[in-house]
C-alpha cells in the first residue's frame, strides 16, 4: 500500500536525501498495520463463522502484511541512484525464488495454510536481503527532508489510489452489464496491451530521477520533441500488434478467438502512454496542485465514459468508453 511513497523516495534520492529511505519505510510499515488489521478483521470473521482454515490463512497475512510491502522500498532509492539494473535482478531473483519456495513445499504437500505461509515468508524474507543490503549504502539525512517526502509520497498514493478505483471500474461495469462470459473474453483481450503499456513506462520510470534533478524550465523545453518520439513509436507498436493479433490469439489462445476484434479496439487504449513523459516532469518538479486536477478529472471522466458506454452497449460500449478515457 502507498506506493506513491516509493515514487517520492525516488525524487528524494535522485536529489541526494539518502535519508529518506528509512523514513519511507517506517512510513509505508506505519500504513501497513491498517492492511494487517483489515486482514485480523477478516480472521475473527472466519473464526466466529466455523471457518479455521481461513481464519488462520488471513492470520498469517496479517502478520506479513506490514512488512511485506514496506521492504519493496528498496527498489524506488536504487531508481533514484539510476542504478536500474539492480532492481531489475533483485525482481527476477525474488520471483523465481518465491515460484521455487511454492513449488517445493507443493511437491511434499498440498496444506493450503503451509503454503500461505511459505508464499508470504519467501517474499518477505527475500525482500528483507535486498533492503538489508541496499540500507548499508544509505547515509542518514536531515529529518526536515525526509518530512517533505513523506507528505508528498501520501499525496502521490491518494493519487494512485483515484487511478486504480477507475482503472477497474471496467471490469465491474462489464460483470454487471455483460455478465461473467463477456468478463472472461474481455480479461484475455486486454492481458497483452497491458504487458506492452507496462513495458513502455518503463520509460517514464528511466526518465523520472533525470527530471528530478534539472530545472523544470529545462525539462520542458526537450519535452514536446520526446513525446512526439514516443507517439510515433506507440503507433507503430499499435499497427504491429493490430496486424499480428489474429495470428497470435489463434496459437496462444485458440479458445478465444471471439476476443480477436476486442483485443484489437483495447490497442487503442495504448494512446495514453503519451501522459507517461509529462506527468514524470510534474511529478519529479512536485506540482502537487496540477497532479491532483489531472487524476481527478481523468478518473471521473473515465469512470463515467465506461459506465456510460456499459450500459448503452454492453462489453463493445465499455471498450468504446475506455478507449475515449484513455484519450482524454
Amino acid at each position: 500500500g502507498f506506493s506513491g511513497l516509493n515514487t517520492a523516495l525516488t525524487r528524494a534520492v535522485a536529489q541526494g536525501n539518502y535519508g529518506a529511505y528509512f523514513s519511507v519505510f517506517k512510513e509505508r510499515v506505519k500504513w501497513g498495520v491498517l492492511g494487517a488489521l483489515g486482514a485480523l478483521g477478516g480472521s475473527l470473521y472466519y473464526a466466529l463463522n466455523g471457518n479455521d482454515t481461513l481464519s488462520l490463512a488471513f492470520l498469517i497475512i496479517a502478520v506479513f502484511t506490514p512488512y511485506s510491502d514496506a521492504l519493496n522500498v528498496y527498489t524506488g532509492y536504487r531508481s533514484g541512484l539510476k542504478d536500474f539494473r539492480y532492481g531489475a535482478i533483485s525482481e527476477i531473483i525474488i520471483r523465481v525464488g518465491g515460484a521455487f519456495a511454492l513449488l517445493g513445499t507443493l511437491f511434499f504437500t498440498h496444506n493450503v495454510l503451509l503454503l500461505v505461509f511459505v508464499y508470504f515468508s519467501a517474499y518477505t524474507v527475500l525482500r528483507l536481503a535486498f533492503f538489508l543490503h541496499t540500507a548499508r549504502s544509505v547515509k542518514h539525512t536531515d529529518t526536515k527532508i525526509s518530512k517533505e517526502t513523506l507528505v508528498y509520497g501520501r499525496h502521490l498514493s491518494v493519487m494512485y489510489l483515484m487511478s486504480t478505483i477507475a482503472a477497474h471500474a471496467d471490469k465491474i461495469v462489464i460483470f454487471h452489464f455483460a455478465g461473467a462470459t463477456a468478463l472472461a473474453a474481455y480479461a484475455f483481450a486486454i492481458i497483452i496491451p497491458d504487458q506492452i503499456r507496462t513495458s513502455i513506462k518503463n520509460i517514464a520510470v528511466l526518465a523520472f530521477p533525470k527530471f528530478s534533478t534539472s530545472e523544470f524550465r529545462d525539462v520542458l523545453e526537450g519535452l514536446a520533441r520526446k513525446n512526439i518520439l514516443l507517439g510515433l513509436a506507440t503507433a507503430v507498436v499499435i499497427i504491429g500488434y493490430v496486424l499480428i493479433a489474429p495470428h497470435l490469439f489463434k496459437y496462444v489462445f485458440p479458445a478465444y478467438e471471439e476476443a480477436i476484434f476486442l483485443t484489437q479496439l483495447l490497442a487503442l487504449t495504448l494512446i495514453d502512454v503519451l501522459t507517461l513523459l509529462p506527468l514524470s516532469a510534474l511529478k519529479a518538479h512536485k506540482k502537487t496542485r496540477v497532479l491532483y486536477q489531472y487524476h481527478i478529472l481523468v478518473s471521473v471522466v473515465q469512470i463515467i465514459l465506461v459506465g456510460v458506454g456499459g450500459a448503452l452497449a454492453g462489453l463493445e460500449g465499455t471498450i468504446a468508453g475506455l478507449v475515449l478515457g484513455r484519450a482524454v
